[in-house]
């Protein structure tokens, strides 16, 4: 049975569920950061959409809570573990994170995308995101 929850993750699980995704993204998370580090960030910074099957942390959105001038949010790691892709989770987290955005006041969100990730780019289209410009890379959600 998959649950939900909001920032519920430690540093090991989010870790732990990085790793095992990590082989399936476009490029590889741990040749683009410092895993580590960029857990740890996460972990301490970002408001984290999660789904949970017996325990184990199986999708994850992060998103930076940011008030720039823009006031732009930022979502930093949308992944779901290879076993469960295609049931709609990443799906139910982005728009848990999408309200969130909403709801605190953000005039909208952005993200980055591999530019060969035809899968995510549909669905973050779906949601209302755009690429920003002529850069495919970077994408937007306007409020």
């Amino acid at each position: 049975m998959i649950s939900f929850a909001k920032d519920k993750a430690s540093v090991e699980q989010i870790h732990d569920h990085f790793l095992t995704c990590d082989s399936h993204f476009q490029e590889q998370l741990r040749a683009r950061v410092d895993l580590h580090l960029y857990t740890q960030k996460i972990t301490e910074k970002a408001y984290r959409y999660e789904a949970w099957a017996n325990d184990q942390l199986i999708a994850l959105v992060a998103i930076y809570h940011n008030r720039d001038p823009q006031k732009m949010d930022f979502i930093t790691s949308v992944s779901v573990s290879l076993g469960f892709q295609g049931q709609g989770l990443a799906q139910k987290l982005l728009q848990e994170s999408i309200a969130f955005a909403q709801q605190t006041g953000a005039q909208g969100i952005r993200l980055e995308v591999s530019a060969d990730n035809i899968a995510a780019q549909n669905l973050y289209k779906k949601n209302g995101f755009h690429p920003v410009a002529d850069n495919i890379k970077f994408w937007s959600l306007q409020f």
